[in-house]
């Protein structure tokens, strides 16, 4: 299974190929159909014969990749099949397009069209396992958040009015280790996405426990030194900074509540101090 896993890596450079290669023979062929590219068109049949092999070798590394474990939910299932779909279309494009030359070409622009936002799907839904599912809209305006489905919180006008977790502490974890750790990708079977995932730990240990930071391998994790092959986040990825892991241990240390205001909890000035600066008050 070692090998299985290590080919299954590979998926992560695999991909762009297909992608890469789709999307450059639709616009080709769509150029291709003014008379003034037209000698384009000459260079289609071998790049769909490659789109449908570099698709066909990304879903078999992709599978690969998924057997290793770690990913779960709506999102990789769904990345499952829209890839798996995007190399038999390829493969279909192909051979269509080297046996009824004339009738794809009349067909060319709803394919073209079609095979992109199958690309574009299949794209978005890796994305998410890999950045979490609010990636895309982290940033945008209410209305799209809401219309992402995501729910819009109003923002506390104190630190002492705001949710301890809600506000607090949920939106650093999502942001720093939600990629890892989210609802769709579950690395050691450990999830962030709700209060309640976050304390039924992982498979082998808790990742937080009330009022004791000896036993919070959340807290563990992230004070040990960068070049430490436990510390967290790993990957080079942003980790949490010494504001936010005060704010984490002073948390744990209160009981980690999974809501209520801050100020019900009487954090010391300091920590008062820092939860405002975080929320950006």
């Amino acid at each position: 299974m070692d090998f299985i896993y290590f080919l299954g890596r590979f998926h992560v450079l695999a991909l762009h190929l297909p992608i890469g290669i789709i999307y450059a023979v639709v616009l080709l062929e769509f150029l291709a159909r003014k008379p003034r590219f037209a000698g384009l068109a000459a260079a289609a049949n071998y790049l769909w014969g490659a789109a449908a092999v570099t698709a066909v070798i990304t879903v078999a590394m992709g599978l690969m990749h998924a057997s290793e474990g770690g990913f779960t939910g709506e999102s990789l299932e769904r990345h499952r099949i829209y890839g798996i779909v995007v190399a038999l279309a390829s493969i279909a494009l192909w051979v269509f397009r080297v046996k009824s030359l004339a009738t794809y070409r009349t067909l060319q622009p709803v394919t073209g069209i079609i095979m992109v936002v199958l690309v574009a799907m299949t794209g978005h839904y890796g994305g998410n396992m890999t950045h979490g599912s609010t990636y895309l809209v982290e940033y945008a305006p209410a209305p799209l958040k809401r219309l992402a489905g995501m729910e819009v919180r109003e923002k506390a006008s104190s630190a002492a009015d705001a949710d301890v977790f809600a506000d607090v502490i949920h939106p650093m974890l999502e942001l720093r280790c939600g990629s890892c750790h989210g609802e769709d990708t579950r690395k050691g079977s450990l999830s962030f996405a709700t209060y309640e995932l976050l304390m039924e730990g992982g498979e082998m240990f808790p990742a937080v426990v009330p009022k004791d930071l000896t036993q919070s391998e959340l807290y563990a994790r992230v004070m040990l030194p960068p070049t430490s092959e436990d510390y967290m986040p790993k990957e080079g990825k942003t980790p949490l900074s010494a504001d936010q892991i005060a704010i984490i241990k002073w948390w744990i240390e209160a009981g980690a509540p999974g809501s209520g205001a801050v100020g019900t909890l009487n954090p010391p000035a300091d920590i008062a101090a820092l939860i405002s600066k975080e929320l950006g008050l």
